[in-house]
């Protein structure tokens, strides 16, 4: 009985030291995933500020697309109005070049008369 006991015995130290090996490699292996669960959580915490990274310029370039949009209509509006400031200050020249028409009109017109007048007519 007892080499039966002693064979027992020796079983169970034989699966006693499998099952410490196979739960060291157990614990191994879960500290293997705490190890990756780290990571993975790393991983998103970077993801998370890669995303608002790229949210925020999703904002500026949208901006700097209507910035550029309202530029473009400013630049429209100041040539209009440039060319409404060289019309107006067009406008007091023309005034003077019809005087000046006038004028010379008046005095050819009259010399004219002054001579036509002293012909005899």
């Amino acid at each position: 009985m007892m080499d039966e006991e002693s064979k027992q015995l020796v079983e169970l130290n034989g699966y006693m030291q499998d099952t410490r090996r196979r739960v060291e490699k157990l614990e191994a292996t879960c500290g293997e995933l705490s190890g990756v669960a780290a990571g993975t959580t790393d991983c998103k915490r970077r993801l998370d500020k890669i995303e608002n990274a790229v949210e925020e310029f999703i904002d500026i370039a949208t901006s700097v697309k209507l910035i550029a949009t309202e530029q473009q209509h400013m630049s429209e509006i100041l040539k209009k109005l440039g060319d409404k400031i060289t019309n107006i200050e067009s406008v007091p020249g023309k005034k003077w070049d019809n005087l000046w028409d006038k004028v010379l009109t008046i005095v050819l017109a009259a010399a004219l008369g002054f001579l036509l007048s002293h012909v005899g007519f």
